[in-house]
């Protein structure tokens, strides 16, 4: 699946940060209308990256 988000203007999407933080929560909104679901799979997804030991992560910054 791939979302785009659209701002309205350049000080929306990188302003003080507050155009970017509502209009992803939103959008996360209207895509995940179960959120504890939501958070369940991601929690179970990240759980078994965590018990493959081969797979390498690198951490960023």
């Amino acid at each position: 699946m791939r979302v785009t988000i659209t701002y309205r203007s350049a000080e929306d999407a990188v302003g003080d940060g507050t155009g970017y933080g509502a209009t992803a929560g939103a959008a996360m909104d209207r895509l995940c209308t179960d959120r504890a679901a939501f958070d369940a799979e991601e929690a179970r997804r990240f759980a078994r990256l965590d018990e493959h030991w081969d797979v390498i992560v690198n951490e960023s910054e």
